[in-house]
């Protein structure tokens, strides 16, 4: 669950990330905050997802956007990339889900596949990765990519591909704002 917040004085965006496996106060069986906005009963949905987020940051967040990781992937391409430094080679297999995540170190132009990637890998297979767990690799890495991607976002200036970019998240993006 990544929440960002914007200082239109200085131009800057700022993530605050709730790890998935976060425990949470919920009637179901699964205990976490990654489980609250699927949940087809009644104490789940997007609303309890926002009141779960303020029972444990005190904050009620003002709006939310819910985007899927095919989303991203669309976004990514119809800003024609994104230029991002990735920290270190991502190298994970998950046969279970049909993932396979292979992307060098260093700074290259990333494509919507490459976006989907980044923000998917979870660990290494061989362990190589810095402390190897979401609060040391995998937050700071998707929280760096989505500051790529609004810096990229706010350097858009021809018609078209705004028009192009409205459609993907007109499309895509489920929003109160």
């Amino acid at each position: 669950l990544l929440l960002a917040t914007y200082d239109i004085t200085a131009g800057e965006v700022s993530f605050l990330s709730i790890p998935r496996d976060t425990a949470v106060d919920v009637p179901w069986e699964i205990k976490k905050i990654s489980s609250v906005y699927s949940s087809p009963l009644p104490d789940g949905g997007i609303d309890s997802l926002m009141q779960q987020v303020q029972g444990l940051t005190g904050i009620y967040p003002d709006y939310y956007f819910v985007a899927d990781t095919d989303t991203v992937s669309q976004l990514v391409d119809a800003l024609g990339g994104v230029w991002f430094d990735v920290p270190f080679a991502l190298d994970y297999d998950d046969p279970y889900q049909d993932l396979h995540i292979h992307q060098e170190a260093g700074r290259r132009l990333l494509s919507g596949e490459d976006a989907a990637e980044i923000i998917c890998w979870r660990r290494n297979n061989d362990g190589s990765n810095l402390g190897g767990n979401d609060l040391t690799d995998r937050i700071p890495l998707q929280q760096a990519f989505f500051q790529a991607v609004i810096q990229r976002s706010l350097e858009v200036e021809e018609w078209p591909q705004i028009m192009e970019l409205a459609g993907v998240l007109a499309e895509n993006v489920i929003t109160d704002l």
